[in-house]
C-alpha cells in the first residue's frame, strides 16, 4: 500500500445531501429512531463525528432512503457532528474535522456538564441524553490517509473479546465509543 505522509489529497467521495434527514424523530435534529417493538438491544449507528468523514454520512444515508428497520430492539441512526460536516470543502478536507474542537474527545462527564462551550460541546451535550440509552455502538469513521480498513472496538473486554488482534486505546481525551452505556461491560 502507498505511504501518504501529507495531508494533501484529492477526495473522491461526494458527500451525500443529508438536509431531509434534519427533522429527525427523536426532538434531536439529524438523529432516527425506529423500534421493532419487540425486546432487543437499543443499537446506534453514528456518523461525521468528524464533519470530513463522508463514509458514514454516505452509509446512513443509505439505511435511510432504504428504509431500513430493526426486527427486534431499537435503532438510532445519527449524524453527529452536522456543522463540522456541513462545511466540508473537497479541495480544503483537513479544514472541517472540526469546527472548534474534536468532537470525539468530549465524553466525559466533567467536559459535558462543565462551563465550556464550543460548538462540538453543544451538539454532544444534544446527542448525550439519547446515546445515553444506548447498548450497541457502531461509530463510523473514514480514514484520511491510505491504510488498510480495520476496527478499533474499545478497552472493554467484551471490545478486546470482539477484535483481539487490534485492540487499541487511542490516544488523548474520552473517545465516544467508550462513553455511558456503551462502555458497559455487561451489555
Amino acid at each position: 500500500m502507498p505511504e501518504q505522509d501529507d495531508l494533501n489529497y484529492s477526495v473522491f467521495l461526494k458527500p451525500p445531501d443529508i438536509s431531509a434527514y434534519r427533522d429527525g424523530n427523536t426532538g434531536v435534529d439529524y438523529v432516527h429512531q425506529f423500534d421493532s417493538g419487540k425486546p432487543g438491544p437499543h443499537v446506534m449507528l453514528s456518523a461525521v463525528v468528524h464533519g470530513n468523514e463522508l463514509c458514514g454520512a454516505i452509509a446512513l444515508d443509505h439505511l435511510l432512503k432504504n428504509k431500513v428497520r430493526p426486527l427486534q430492539g431499537k435503532l438510532t441512526l445519527a449524524f453527529m457532528n452536522v456543522a463540522a460536516f456541513l462545511s466540508f470543502d473537497p479541495e480544503n478536507p483537513t479544514f472541517s474535522r472540526f469546527i472548534d474542537e474534536d468532537f470525539n474527545r468530549l465524553w466525559t462527564k466533567d467536559v459535558l456538564a462543565g462551563n465550556r462551550d464550543s460548538v462540538e460541546l453543544r451538539r454532544a451535550r444534544e446527542v448525550h441524553p439519547i446515546v445515553d440509552t444506548v447498548d450497541l455502538l457502531l461509530d463510523i469513521h473514514s480514514m484520511q490517509t491510505t491504510t488498510f480498513p480495520l476496527i478499533v472496538a474499545g478497552p472493554l473486554a467484551k471490545g478486546r473479546d470482539f477484535c483481539p488482534s487490534i485492540w487499541n486505546y487511542g490516544n488523548g481525551g474520552k473517545r465516544f465509543r467508550t462513553q455511558s452505556r456503551t462502555a458497559d461491560a455487561r451489555l
